[in-house]
């Protein structure tokens, strides 16, 4: 993984679980976790059953200017209903300046519109309801290099406040939400090769009006020599309760993904010792009685995916989805 990579691992994921960067702005396709001049997207859900794959999902379909913004989106019952709909409009300079979200009979629900300064930056977002009325206002502000480094959201709910730190090297080390009732604070660690190495999410509710509730998260990477995904560790409260083992191609495109949940009466606190990648002081037979579910996954020559497929051991049910992807 590259610096390049590291620094779209701030650690919000898109819909297809990839991190996306929370640093500068990007594409409609680049949010996807798409690679490539994108042109269409459609994704098919189905579900296994003794009788095979059976359409029972919703399905999805984008399509992208040859800027990368997103043009439609549109959201289908198994029967081929429309559910939603989502359209923008891009102005000359290839800006997305309004965004219109219709519920199944065609009726707009929400609307937003982006406001951009001279160079070209989104500085704020207004939304409104079906009614017409504002109901959030996100103001977004930038430093020198074009990085986010705060952003506030008024709205009919409690007001929020976002801010940004970064590392010399330009990758985000802190972000904190907040408003009158809650703190999130994120902080990100990298290792020297500059991929994403530890992400602590501290959660912190308030109770009553004296009495808060913080809860901690711990995310932890481990990388083989040619800096693949090889382990996810998530600890909660310091408690060690997922494991994720990733195996991947020569490309470095993740291919399976094996996943191990962790209970009360085997949690382990931080066992992993990672020396390239190597996993010790884990005890395996009480992993795989907790092997919880797999995912394999296939890519085109960009190295988007073209398909998915899961099946938890615990439920015995299965799952795929298929990517159609066109280009331009």
């Amino acid at each position: 993984m590259t610096r390049t990579t590291a620094l779209l691992t701030a650690l919000v994921l898109n819909i297809l679980g990839t991190p996306v960067s929370l640093s500068k702005e990007l594409t409609s396709v680049e949010k996807l976790g798409l690679a490539g001049n994108v042109k269409s997207y459609t994704i098919y859900n189905a579900k296994e059953t003794d009788e095979g794959l059976v359409n029972d999902f919703k399905t999805e379909e984008y399509h992208f200017d040859k800027n990368g913004n997103m043009t439609l989106h549109v959201v289908y019952t198994p029967h081929g209903h429309i559910i939603k709909r989502e359209e923008s409009d891009i102005d000359k300079k290839g800006k997305i300046t309004n965004e219109k979200t219709l519920d199944k009979n065609g009726n707009a629900s929400q609307k937003k519109e982006n406001v951009y300064d001279k160079k070209g930056l989104l500085i704020k977002t207004i939304t409104t309801d079906r009614s017409g009325q504002t109901v959030a206002v996100d103001s977004i502000i930038y430093d020198k290099k074009k990085r986010k480094t705060g952003k506030t959201r008024w709205q009919t709910n409690p007001p929020a406040k976002m801010t940004y730190t970064y590392n010399r090297q330009g990758d985000i080390t802190e972000r904190i939400i907040e408003n009158d009732k809650n703190r999130l604070a994120e902080s990100y660690v990298y290792n020297k090769q500059g991929d994403i190495a530890e992400w602590t999410k501290y959660e912190t509710k308030k109770i009553t009006p004296d009495s808060c509730k913080t809860d901690t998260t711990l995310t932890r990477w481990f990388y083989d020599v040619q800096h693949h995904l090889k382990w996810k560790e998530v600890s909660v409260g310091g408690f060690v309760r997922e494991l994720y083992h990733y195996t991947c191609d020569i490309k470095g495109n993740k291919t399976n993904i094996y996943h191990y949940v962790l209970d009360d009466t085997t949690t382990m606190r931080y066992p992993i010792k990672a020396i390239e990648c190597q996993i010790s002081q884990v005890n395996w037979g009480d992993l795989d009685k907790l092997y919880r579910d797999k995912q394999k996954f296939t890519y085109d020559q960009n190295g988007n995916k073209t398909s998915e497929s899961s099946f938890n051991y615990k439920t015995k049910t299965g799952s795929s989805i298929i990517y159609e992807i066109t280009y331009y």
